[in-house]
């Protein structure tokens, strides 16, 4: 049993009212059979479903209930309320929808889940306001619930846009970077696809069904790693950036003091960082690495010499 599922079928039930079997099973694509034996376990959690026959039939729970402590507890509600929060760019009217049901139908105490979750936050979106960028997202979403392909203008590293034909899957938040796992038409294969750096998209009429595959981290990092080389970093550095270093290779990759030792992509992202470090890291190995950053350094200073 998967347990979003059954939240999900709850919650559409409280929200939307009356549903029909058909209707779950599409929104959350399974069978009716299914649908059915969710609802059986909601029955079974104490959660009363009235199902009704004729034109106008369909399911939805008996309106006398009301979720309370004994479905979930104030830091569970809080905790969800968190996760909604933290995809909010996204799914923001529907967030808001859900998060005041589980507020307000929940418990006698709603100022108190409030508290609870704003404890800690996650916010997904970048400093400054970037009312373009969650626009793209909420479009690319839009296309994974509804099974279109998108139409990109896609800027890749050397600079050079391509036009690619996808078929998203799933939106991805990656170390504060939002990407797009699709099916490239033109590559034939999954690929992973940065979303600041699609320049321009249209949203195709034409349809797509899904392949029957379970995605899971580990698809889009294999399929990054192979695209990059992994090597293992050695530095050295000031104890001015100690706290950074801390921040990007983790605390128990620390050698000593002053220096680290970390497995790392090799890719323009790495030199970035070091270049942002400047003069208080050395690299140690690979050469490679050092080569490469001694040679980004040069061409900084040849173009912006005078």
């Amino acid at each position: 049993m998967r347990n979003y599922i059954l939240l999900g079928i709850l919650i559409t039930l409280l929200n939307k009212g009356r549903q029909t079997a058909k209707q779950l099973a599409e929104k959350y694509e399974i069978s009716t059979k299914t649908v059915y034996r969710y609802l059986s376990f909601l029955d079974c959690a104490g959660i009363p479903t009235i199902s009704y026959m004729g034109k106008n039939g369909g399911i939805e729970i008996a309106s006398t209930f009301k979720l309370n402590t004994t479905v979930f507890t104030k830091k569970e509600i809080a905790r969800i309320w968190n996760a909604l929060d933290s995809t909010r760019p996204l799914n923001e009217t529907i967030d808001d929808d859900i998060k005041q049901k589980l507020n307000y139908s929940a418990i006698k105490e709603p100022n108190s889940v409030q508290q609870l979750s704003q404890q800690f936050f996650i916010d997904s979106t970048p400093w400054g306001t970037f009312y373009h960028e969650n626009l793209k997202l909420k479009h690319i979403k839009e296309s994974i619930e509804t099974q279109q392909e998108i139409e990109i203008s896609y800027q890749k590293r050397n600079a050079l846009t391509e036009t690619r034909t996808i078929q998203p899957y799933a939106l991805i938040l990656k170390d504060a970077i939002w990407y797009v796992y699709a099916f490239c038409l033109q590559r034939n294969e999954f690929r992973l696809f940065r979303v600041s750096r699609i320049q321009s998209y249209h949203i195709l009429k034409t349809t797509f069904e899904r392949k029957n595959i379970s995605l899971s981290p580990d698809l889009w990092n294999t399929s990054l790693q192979n695209d990059t080389p992994t090597i293992l970093l050695n530095i050295s550095f000031s104890s001015d950036v100690k706290a950074e270093i801390i921040d990007w290779l983790g605390e128990e990759n620390l050698s000593s003091s002053t220096t680290a030792s970390a497995n790392v992509l090799f890719n323009e992202g790495l030199l970035h960082k070091l270049l942002l470090l400047g003069r208080h890291v050395k690299v140690i190995s690979p050469i490679a690495v050092r080569d490469a950053l001694i040679n980004e350094a040069k061409n900084i200073i040849q173009n912006n010499s005078i």
